[in-house]
């Protein structure tokens, strides 16, 4: 007897359950200085984070606030064995965990490496420390987060991509290996037009065939802006505000949704902001509301899996 609609339906909602409830893997990489560190403390504000110190302080500047946990660790072999204190503790409110400058940590253990190992051997550990790292990583049950510096596209001299650019790492094999294991694959490209931060993220065959980027979500427009966080959540999943500004996702829903029912976006963004500074809210925190309504918008306008819903006469 086939099952019921009903049936069907309790299925559907239990199968869209565990999809939502999975682990999602997200590398975003590009040249320095373009964002990709920011956009992960904006995405991703319950997270631990690993990374250079340093590195994270001037993100955390611009952002205007700080993270939970942050963990200093400079290369492959430390990251690896914070990885598996997290996956044996109990910490309290951590939904995910970020490598940030996942390149300059592998080169880190290279010049490490080279003081024990030379030739081939050098390499062959140092790919060891990066299988051990994707190894747990990918077992924390927790989603997981990279930042990395860009490697160009390798072009012969008729002009044919024989190798496309992708995450910068120190052999060309971990290089086309971390994207195997990622849910986006996000490139950071210039976007002059664009305002008022001039980068964008490059996704999906059509973006450029010289470069590896991917979105097993299917929600990217092929410019998307910079916000792993709306992109994940145009795709279903539940991504939780920062603790104490938790009030952003109703302010964004409200004003996204009159936006995109036909309302000037500067002026609803304009009316929004003015309300909240005279509840005397900060300023990082109505930057934080402005950028993710504007990229919301954005990312619903110009989906490919928002069009389609669009097509079919349903509501973005």
């Amino acid at each position: 007897m086939p099952p019921s609609a009903q049936q069907m339906a309790q299925l559907q909602a239990a199968q869209q359950a565990r999809l939502s409830a999975a682990q999602l893997v997200v590398v975003n990489y590009g040249h320095s200085k373009y964002g990709k560190t920011t956009d992960l403390l904006y995405s991703f504000p319950n997270a631990l984070y690993i990374g250079n110190i340093r590195g994270l302080r001037s993100a955390i500047d611009v952002v205007g606030w700080t993270p939970l946990l942050i963990k200093d660790s400079m290369d492959l072999g430390s990251i690896t064995t914070e990885m598996r204190k997290i996956r044996t503790a109990k910490i309290k409110n951590i939904t995910a965990v970020i490598c940030d400058d996942l390149s300059l940590a592998a080169k880190r253990s290279q010049y490490k490496l080279e003081g024990s190992y030379s030739g081939w051997d050098l390499w062959r550990e140092l790919e060891n420390l990066f299988a051990a790292l994707i190894l747990i990583g990918t077992e924390l049950g927790f989603d997981l987060g990279f930042s990395a510096h860009l490697r160009e596209p390798k072009i012969n001299a008729q002009g044919v991509v024989t190798t496309p650019g992708g995450p910068d790492m120190p052999t060309l094999k971990m290089s086309l290996e971390l994207p195997k294991h990622c849910d986006l694959v996000l490139r950071s490209d210039p976007d002059p037009l664009r305002r008022p931060w001039p980068v964008s993220y490059s996704v999906g065959m059509t973006a450029h065939s010289s470069w590896i980027t991917g979105d097993r979500l299917g929600v990217c427009p092929p410019k998307s802006p910079m916000n792993t966080a709306e992109i994940l959540r145009a795709g279903g999943r539940e991504i939780a505000r920062a603790p104490g500004v938790e009030w952003i996702e109703a302010f964004v829903a409200a004003a996204s949704a009159t936006i995109l029912g036909g309302a000037p976006d500067i002026a609803v963004l304009t009316e929004y902001a003015t309300k909240l500074r005279e509840r005397g809210k900060p300023d990082w925190q109505i930057a934080w509301f402005l950028r993710d309504t504007f990229d919301r918008v954005e990312i619903r306008k110009n989906s490919p899996k928002f069009q389609r819903m669009q097509s079919f006469g349903l509501s973005l």
